[in-house]
């Protein structure tokens, strides 16, 4: 069986490890029809990447069903305990696939969390409120699933036409999410997180109190974190020189409450 030389194929282990369950797992969805493998003259399974990830969705909702997050995997310590399993399971699977295909960690992810989770508390939100919000920045650059890995990690300027597929991320990120129950209320958190307080951001142009508060606060984190962090494409600002940063954005891109809020909590982490 040939396959062109850029389509990677896994093994079971692998495929278990991209999708954070067990070998047998893989293996009872391959005997039940729930993953397409073929076999080497071997005898041993082995998937294709692409077919993997085109069953991702579906492969999630059977996750939740199955409660494999029993399995006894690790899945982000930092989440409350009422809100792991299932929920999560699906998320770590999300982002590990994101991971693979961007040069950028995701750990970026989890410290725009981090800060969102501090930030939430620190203007008084609920603490369903503050999760939801928590879940939303987790995975507010998921809709770059879909998105051409050379467009993610070109290290040129993107051209006008390279630009307007990127910036189509957070739709693609609410429509991923609406698929799996557990995940849809971060859906319009997502959409908005591009959203600019002055009313030229994207996707909708929403502007102020509009946008959604969990959309705004992801905003904040997100670009400092993103000044702040170490990437192919450039060398990470110092903390000052990224909050000089958010104080010019404030009241432009950004809610110039929330940058207010943002300074306070990170100043006193510095």
């Amino acid at each position: 069986m040939g396959f062109p030389e850029e389509e990677k194929i896994l093994t079971a282990r692998e495929a278990a490890d991209l999708l954070k369950v067990t070998v047998q797992t893989i293996k009872n969805y391959i005997y039940q029809g729930k993953i397409k493998a073929f076999k080497t003259p071997g005898g041993h399974h082995r998937i294709l990447e692409s077919e993997l990830l085109s069953q991702l969705e579906t492969l999630m909702r059977e996750i939740q069903q199955d409660k494999v997050a029993g399995e006894g995997f690790d899945v982000l310590q930092q989440v409350d305990v009422k809100t792991k399993g299932a929920q999560f399971v699906a998320v770590r699977a999300l982002l590990q696939v994101l991971d693979k295909r961007q040069h950028f960690p995701w750990n970026h992810s989890k410290r725009v969390a981090d800060y969102v989770t501090s930030m939430s508390e620190k203007i008084g939100l609920s603490s369903d409120e503050t999760k939801k919000i928590e879940l939303a920045a987790l995975l507010h650059d998921i809709g770059k699933i879909e998105i051409s890995e050379d467009i993610l990690n070109k290290p040129e300027s993107l051209s006008d036409e390279e630009f307007n597929i990127i910036r189509r991320h957070p739709e693609i990120g609410e429509n991923i999410v609406k698929e799996i129950e557990s995940l849809q209320e971060a859906g319009p958190l997502i959409r908005s997180h591009h959203e600019r307080f002055d009313g030229k951001g994207y996707p909708a142009g929403l502007a102020g109190d509009s946008i959604p508060l969990g959309g705004r606060i992801i905003a904040v984190a997100e670009i400092f974190d993103g000044l702040t962090s170490n990437t192919p494409f450039h060398s990470p600002l110092s903390q000052q020189e990224a909050i000089d940063i958010l104080k010019r954005y404030s009241g432009k891109q950004l809610d110039p409450t929330l940058v207010q809020t943002f300074i306070g909590t990170i100043s006193k982490t510095a």
